[in-house]
């Protein structure tokens, strides 16, 4: 089915979301007697919305050094496996990034991922090797209470819980 196939299957099956889990097995039942599992995943938001998360990470993935023609670092492999699996921890967890242009590499090695559902509100997550940080922006001229994380170390098994509720600010917000 192609690499992209293989990459939605992998971090579904990585899921620790049991419902996900269970949606994907379903999907991929289908067989030459019904729908092609690509047409399915078409059919699902949040699948889109993931293998093009997943598609924008790989091509980062092929920028060569220098690529900003300023001396840019290209993400390491483990950034690159990093950020997909940041990735699937936000859909898991019943977040989204909305637009594949939200996505994008630093010129020092790392991966920005900016969950913005409208303008001017966000939470901005720099991926590295194996820490993140993040800041937010809720309002043009900012909510009162603005949240900014020092650098966090992970595993990037689970979201930390300080994240989690500035997303949830900012999915409140809005």
């Amino acid at each position: 089915m192609g690499k992209l196939f293989d990459d939605i299957n992998k971090y579904f099956n990585e899921s620790s979301s049991e419902q996900l889990k269970n949606d994907w097995e379903e999907l991929k039942k289908y067989n030459d007697e019904g729908p092609d599992i690509e047409d399915i995943i078409l059919s699902s938001e949040n699948f889109i919305l993931f293998s093009k998360c997943i598609n924008e990470i790989d091509k980062i993935s092929k920028l060569e050094e220098n690529w900003d023609c300023y001396d840019a670092v290209v993400p390491s492999e483990i950034v690159i496996e990093n950020a997909k699996k940041f990735v699937s921890l936000i859909f898991n967890n019943g977040y989204k990034v909305f637009d594949k242009e939200n996505i994008y590499p630093t010129p020092y090695g790392s991966i920005i991922i900016d969950i913005e559902p409208k303008d001017d509100y966000y939470v901005s997550i720099e991926i590295g090797k194996a820490a993140i940080g993040w800041f937010t922006k809720f309002g043009k001229n900012n909510y009162p209470e603005e949240l900014m994380s020092d650098i966090y170390e992970t595993n990037f098994k689970s979201l930390p819980e300080e994240l989690k509720i500035a997303l949830d600010k900012l999915y409140s917000i809005i």
